[in-house]
């Protein structure tokens, strides 16, 4: 089973390891990345001794929103320290294409400029029963990611189905919130919270995806934009153990500083987090669906 022997307070450690803080960077180093350069996060799985790195679509398309409206190649990018490994690759004539290959289809650079609402509700719909994932592949990089982090990847290879029965009914979930950098001696940190909140789904076992829901007394000033892509945890009733239940595809509220509304189902006091759970059957349908990519000259 993909699981980590832990207790609560080493959690933190050993997660760190298996997931990482993904930028939009400037594919030739312009202009580096600050704390308004646009990040979420990606998961290291291993799946049939080949490794991967799992994030959203919509984190990919909100890159390459970006690079169109800014006229900048931007490159999906895993940064540890000053290291920065772009995910892509050159191919001919200055072409350049993202490692990532997503479930759901991309929009034009013309439907982005032009802002074609025609066209972004079309897709919406085709894309509305497609999963909200993107995988890229890097086995290639792997030691280079084991050198400069003490990368880890997730197991599915050693994988076994959870009995949800046994499992309390708070899960933890990881990422990197896009709203929370901040420079440090130089350096552009990200925090990576341990968000905890009530599973809410019912009959896991015939689910493709949950949801985590909790309020809180006051509110917990963070904004979860950016934990997409994160892993998500089921904590063992007797054991100090997690499971990996899943991946996180939608966090809210968005933006720690987001307004409030006296109407609004949610307010700065709740947590909530979508998620699509994992295992070896979910992740080879992720493969099997992740057609579509994209290459910039």
């Amino acid at each position: 089973m993909a699981q980590i022997d832990a207790t609560y307070d080493a959690l933190d450690a050993q997660v760190k390891p298996i997931c990482a803080p993904l930028f939009a960077t400037g594919q030739y180093g312009v202009g580096g990345h600050t704390e308004t350069s646009i990040n979420a996060t990606a998961t290291f799985v291993k799946y049939r001794e080949r490794i991967y790195a799992v994030t959203c679509h919509h984190v990919l398309a909100a890159f390459l929103a970006a690079a169109v409206k800014q006229k900048l190649p931007f490159v999906p990018s895993l940064h540890n320290g000053r290291a920065i490994l772009h995910l892509g690759t050159y191919g001919p004539n200055g072409s350049f294409a993202w490692s990532f290959r997503s479930c759901r289809s991309f929009p034009t650079a013309e439907e982005i400029v032009h802002d074609d609402q025609a066209a972004t509700l079309a897709r919406d719909r085709s894309n509305a029963d497609l999963p909200d994932i993107a995988i890229a592949e890097i086995t290639s990089v792997w030691p280079s990611l084991i050198q400069q982090r003490n990368a880890r990847a997730l197991d599915l290879d050693t994988w076994e189905q959870p009995d949800w029965s046994e499992t309390q009914s708070v899960w933890v979930a990881f990422g990197y919130p896009d709203g929370h950098k901040y420079e440090q001696d130089g350096k552009l940190a990200v925090p990576m919270p341990k968000v905890r909140a009530e599973q809410q789904t019912s009959r896991l076992d015939q689910r493709e995806s949950f949801v985590l829901c909790s309020p809180l007394g006051e509110d917990h000033g963070w904004g979860f934009s950016g934990m997409s892509g994160g892993p998500i945890f089921a904590p063992h009733k007797t054991k100090d153990c997690f499971y990996f239940a899943g991946i996180t595809y939608e966090g809210s509220p968005g933006l720690r500083d987001a307004e409030g509304d006296d109407e609004a189902f949610l307010t700065k006091a709740d947590i909530l987090l979508r998620g699509y759970l994992i295992s070896p059957a979910a992740f080879e349908r992720w493969l099997e669906l992740a057609q579509y990519g994209v290459a910039t000259s």
